[in-house]
């Protein structure tokens, strides 16, 4: 086991005035966290999450896009590591992503909370983290599976490192949230 520190992340609020009002820009400050992780557990969710790329249905994109998703469960009680791939479609919003599939699939099983999220996708040889994060509406759908303990680990194939790691907090943080 190893701690990890997720550092504090401050965007400042940004208010410019108009002769019709003010625009604000949002500000936020995500505090730092110190989680404890099982580096040899991450290794082996990334390595599933790539292995599960080679069951991805992709014959539609122009460049094979085969992502892979693993993941185990807060609530499972065996920490069953379960993936999952995308599927394309040739009408666009009849296909799904890995993560969302994933998700899916979990659900169905009677799971609720994330635990670790692992994604592989074609791009994870480059060091910029936004070829290779989650979409918005998989940020969106894994916030509602989510709680302040949940780690998403996106695959970082580059010499002596292991994937980027966040919470939700620093993948989605104006996140929506239904409040009654």
């Amino acid at each position: 086991m190893q701690t990890l520190s997720l550092p504090e992340l401050t965007i400042p609020e940004y208010v410019t005035e108009t002769p019709l009002g003010k625009l604000v820009v949002p500000g936020q400050t995500i505090p730092q966290r110190l989680v404890v992780i099982d580096p040899a557990l991450i290794r082996q969710l990334i390595e599933a999450a790539r292995l599960a790329t080679e069951t991805a249905y992709h014959n539609y994109s122009t460049a094979p896009f085969a992502v892979g998703a693993a993941c185990i469960m807060a609530d499972d009680g065996e920490a069953e590591i379960f993936t999952a791939a995308n599927a394309e479609m040739a009408v666009l919003n009849g296909g799904i992503c890995a993560e969302r599939a994933l998700l899916h699939y979990v659900v169905a099983k009677g799971f609720r909370r994330i635990k670790y999220l692992a994604v592989s996708t074609p791009n994870r040889g480059q060091p910029d983290i936004t070829g290779r994060s989650p979409c918005g509406l998989c940020r969106q759908t894994m916030a509602g599976f989510s709680d302040a303990d949940t780690l998403i680990l996106i695959d970082r194939d580059e010499p002596g490192m292991l994937c980027d790691v966040l919470d939700m907090a620093r993948l989605l943080p104006f996140g929506y949230r239904l409040q009654f």
